[in-house]
């Protein structure tokens, strides 16, 4: 890792600690405040930084990537990981990701289609994945980790 990147990353993490308490009373407020905090929660992780891997990394170090994208952007509505800093905000909890990926269906390239592809509005009802605004890499990558806990997740459901 550059030494410009590891401190930009620590000044992203400093900024994030401070902004916390202001996203929580958000949060409790209304359900249009929820919304706009789930919004800056996305546009604060997508800025965090852009894939640091080439295409053509080797498949564990997509799924290492892929978790550290997943730990910053879906852990807000997911179980991502069995040492996840924060829990989940929503109370009717999303799929873990230990559910997805022993799904038989469960593919990368169906994975990320979806991540890509399947998103809300305030008119869909039952609500489902809000868009992370994940690049198609980063969404790839994420569908690695995902895939890659198939079998031994020690997590989730």
């Amino acid at each position: 890792m550059n030494v410009a990147f590891d401190m930009s990353l620590r000044w992203q993490c400093m900024a994030m600690r401070r902004i916390q308490p202001v996203v929580a009373a958000a949060w409790t407020a209304s359900y249009a405040s929820r919304l706009t905090v789930i919004a800056l929660m996305l546009i604060v992780a997508v800025s965090l930084g852009g894939s640091r891997l080439a295409r053509g990394a080797e498949p564990d170090a997509r799924a290492r990537e892929g978790e550290r994208i997943a730990q910053m952007v879906c852990s807000a509505c997911h179980i991502v990981a069995s040492k996840q800093e924060r829990r989940p905000i929503l109370e009717n909890r999303s799929p873990d990701f230990c559910a997805m990926a022993n799904r038989p269906d469960s593919t990368t390239r169906s994975l990320a289609h979806f991540i890509i592809h399947t998103h809300w509005d305030e008119k869909s009802l039952p609500l489902t994945m809000p868009n992370p605004m994940l690049t198609s890499a980063q969404a790839t990558q994420v569908a690695h980790y995902i895939v890659s806990l198939r079998g031994h997740c020690t997590f989730g459901s």
